[in-house]
């Protein structure tokens, strides 16, 4: 059985392999999500996204 931290760390690659971003963004965008990776993706994927980090970060 994996660790919770394990499964953490899986769901962090996952969504960078799948959007291009940065492990440590993708760290942030999971946790403002609370480690739900489908809620991560489609909110990375959506098109406000971008406009939302510009102004954010």
């Amino acid at each position: 059985m994996k660790s919770e931290n394990t499964e953490r760390l899986d769901k962090i690659r996952h969504l960078n392999k799948e959007t291009g971003e940065g492990l440590l963004f993708c760290y942030k965008v999971l946790k403002e999500f609370d480690y739900d990776e489908q809620r991560a993706l489609e909110y990375m994927k959506f098109d406000a996204f971008e406009r939302h980090i510009l102004i954010r970060y």
